[in-house]
This record gives structure tokens, sequence and C-alpha cells, in this order.
């Protein structure tokens, strides 16, 4: 697999039954754009810009339930209701909980989003959700190698465009399907086909592009997956969950993650259709105040940091003219004792951080400090005096080893440590802890806050 243009680097620190069951598509006017249940109780997707062709063919979403996966091919029966620009297909059995499929159109761009819903029994447990999943996805101009799309998991991770040939594939169960991807490196790199929350497909010589991704993030991990199948169409997968979700259906209804699905020969603009809807379903915060314009002593000294070199860099900054953006003293990586014990620097400091937040603040500058509050290692305090407070693996005894910080380099002085730990937020002690030790910062007068590796709270784990 090779790469097609750069790497991103992402940094985030901060239905009722009745109507017809039949195959008429969901209609109106504006552009084409249909998804038709076919005979064989599968869905055909058209485009609203592209030719009369289905752009998908034989979609069969599926749930998983108590650890077998069923798909709307496997119903007895299905009925389907109309209202307005959405249509609902409802699919009951005996043998099997109830599932919607409620596919949203937009009557101006002609693009879908599509979610699901299941209901069932106090004890039956949803694990995840196929929501998009066939292996006929026509791409025009598609031949021998397709352009996927991937979006990386964190900011360590490939993002750019890959080429698929039919010799790679993504990861597989048992059973031949998709693997859940969870917290699957691999996954993280161009090594697979697959990538994180959003993918697009598009061929060598095409013309328009194909675009699959999650436009909510409420409750599951979204992988998309793009292979080449032997007919010179692509596969297609929107998976919704992880190895470690568990939704017993005694809660209420289990509910997928929203997917955008749409196509356009304007790729920019198929893009911000996207991110359009994404803001529908998830708007941006709002922020009045200032604009941070940060200076951060990680990106110049790494950890080797002390209270000295800090005042003298935030002087030299205060009369540099170059510098007069700046608004924000940041106390990077390095001075902390351990991760876990963000109130408690190391011997380059004062055992008070409030001092170096009134050095700060007497130089002319915002205090601000860098922490990863989800996150302990094995030297700290807190790990030593809780260790039943980080969380623990699903299949045996132990606590999760977090993966996604490189940790090759045990001594050094980069990291410090070689093994971390993911905290059990579900534990109400680690909220507090957590809580409370962004609260001290504040009260010491630390007003811009870096938190880090946010990514810990969504682990694989037996959650409390």
């Amino acid at each position: 697999m090779r790469r097609i243009f750069g790497v991103l680097w992402l940094v985030i620190a901060t239905g009722c039954a009745g109507g017809s069951s039949g195959p008429a598509p969901i209609g109106g006017g504006g552009p084409k754009g249909a998804f038709v249940l076919n005979d064989k109780q599968t869905f055909d997707v058209t485009f609203g810009d592209l030719s009369d062709e289905p752009g998908l063919l034989g979609v069969d979403p599926r749930v998983l339930v108590d650890r077998t996966w069923v798909a709307a091919s496997d119903y007895a029966h299905v009925a389907r209701a109309d209202q307005g620009d959405q249509t609902t297909w409802t699919f009951t059995d005996p043998t099997h909980p109830t599932m919607r499929y409620v596919v949203d159109r937009d009557p101006v761009t002609g693009h879908f989003e599509v979610r699901m819903e299941v209901s069932g029994a106090p004890g039956q447990v949803v694990d995840g959700f196929e929501v998009l999943a066939t292996r006929s996805v026509r791409v025009a101009g598609l031949r021998d190698v397709l352009l996927f799309g991937h979006n990386g998991h964190n900011d360590t991770s490939f993002s750019g465009v890959v080429s698929v040939d039919r010799s790679e594939k993504a990861a597989r169960r048992a059973d031949g399907g998709i693997a859940f991807a969870g917290d699957n490196i691999e996954a993280s790199f161009p090594v697979k086909p697959q990538g994180w929350w959003w993918g697009t497909y598009a061929a060598e010589a095409g013309t328009e592009t194909i675009l699959a991704g999650a436009v909510t993030t409420e409750t599951w991990k979204t992988a998309v997956v793009g292979e080449l199948e032997e007919t010179g169409r692509a596969a297609l997968w929107v998976i919704n969950g992880t190895q470690g979700d568990h939704w017993d259906l005694g809660r209420g209804p289990a509910r997928s993650e929203v997917v955008f699905l749409g196509s356009s020969a304007d790729y920019v603009g198929l893009c911000r259709d996207y991110a359009q809807a994404i803001g529908r379903h998830k708007p941006a915060m709002t922020w009045t105040g200032p604009i941070p314009r940060i200076w951060s002593s990680w990106y110049a000294r790494f950890r080797d940091v002390g209270l000295d070199d800090l005042v003298r860099n935030a002087g030299e900054i205060f009369n540099d003219p170059r510098f007069d953006p700046i608004n924000v003293i940041e106390l990077g990586q390095g001075y902390e004792s351990a991760w876990g014990d963000w109130l408690v620097p190391n011997d380059q400091f004062p055992d008070d951080l409030g001092a170096v937040a009134d050095a700060i603040t007497e130089s002319g500058w915002v205090p601000g400090i860098w922490l990863a509050p989800l996150v302990v290692d094995d030297r700290s305090t807190v790990y030593q005096e809780h260790p039943e407070w980080v969380l623990p693996f699903l299949q045996f005894d132990g606590p999760v080893i977090c993966p996604d910080i490189d940790c090759s380099l045990e001594g050094s002085e980069f990291f410090g440590t070689k093994v971390y730990f993911a905290l059990d937020i579900t534990r109400p002690e680690v909220q507090a802890f957590v809580g409370d030790t962004i609260e001290t910062l504040q009260d010491l007068g630390f007003h811009y806050l870096h938190l880090d590796f946010a990514l810990f709270a969504a682990h694989e784990g037996r959650w409390s």
C-alpha cells in the first residue's frame, strides 16, 4: 500500500409499523438519490448526482446481539413508514430483537444520513453495528486500485489517501467478517485499508468520490473499511463498536451512530457537506473570549525545563515585538514527578506550582499548564495508593496498558517511564480525583489548561 499524499497531524487537546415494504425509493423532488429495499431484503443505493445505476448494491445492515450477528436479510417481516424525506424500515422476527433502519435524505444534495435502532428484552446485549455493509460499491473508473481516504485514530496516526489493491484486506474475525478495530494499533497506520470515523472511496481514473462517515459520537467508536473486490467493485463497511462495548437492552433501545453517505464529483463540496452534517448534529462550541495564542515549553525544551528557564523565556518573549500576539505561557510536559501526580512537580520546580503561575503572571502572561488527567504511570503515588482505579482488561485480570504512547524509550528523559495505565473514569472516586486536580490547578492560578490524551477515556476494558 502506498500513500498518495502527505500526513495530516491533528492534535486534539482539548417508528411505527405500516406502509409498504416494497421497492419504492425514497421519493420527492430535487436530486435523484434513493435507498431501495430489494427482493433479497438488502438495500440498493443510488446517489443524487450520478447515473441511475446504483452506487451501492446489497447493503445488508447488521447488529451484534448476544455475540451473534443478525442482518436485515435474516428477518421474517419488514414494514416501511415514510415521513417527509425520512424512511424507516422496521424488521421483526420472533427469534430476533426488533431492528429499525432509518434513512434521511437531504432534498438539496441527495446525500443520506443512516442510523439503526434495536429494541428487545432485558439481558439481551448489543455489542455493535454494521450500519453500512456491502461488497459491491460502484466507483466510477475503478480497475485495479482503489483510492481510500484513511482517517487516523489519533495525533500520531496517518491520515491521507492510500492506494489499495486486491491483496490488501482489513483485519478479520474468526467468521471472516470485519474485526472490530477497537484499540487495534495496526489500524492506526497505512498498513490496512481501515480508518476511523470517516473514509472516502475513489478510482485513479475516476470522476467522483463516495464518502461515508459518522456524524455523531454518542456511544460507539466508528471504523470505516474500504477494500477492492475481485469484481473491480469496492467493499464498504461502516462499523460501530469495539470489543469492550456492551449495551443491555434492558436499559432501552441500542442506537448506532448516525452515518453520512454521499457521492459527488466535487470532492471539496462533498467534504463540506459532510462537515455541515456533523455541525447539525454536534454544533461547535462558541468561544467569546480572547483567542489563546500560546508559547509552550514543550516545543522549545521538551522535558528539559525548569522554573528559571521558563521565566527567562517569558521575559524574552515579552520584550520581543515579534511575539506580540502571544498571550499564554504554558508549562508543558516535563514538570511532573510522574504522570498522575500532577500537583507534585519534580526537583526542577518549587514544591508549590502556584509559584510557577505567579512567576508567569508577573512576567505579563496568562499562566497555562499541560496535563493528561486520564492517565497514570506505574511510578505515580496515585497508582501506588489506588491500583484499583485503573481500567482492567476485558479478557483477563490486570490493568489496560495504554499502547498509544510510544513506550520504547524506557529510561530516557523523553517520557521517563514505560508503563501507562488508563483510569476507569466510570468510578466516582476517579471522577472526583480528576475534578479536584483540575480545580486545584485553577485555584493555583493556571487559567489555561492543556488536557491531553483524552482518548484514554475510550479504551476497551471492564468499565465499572
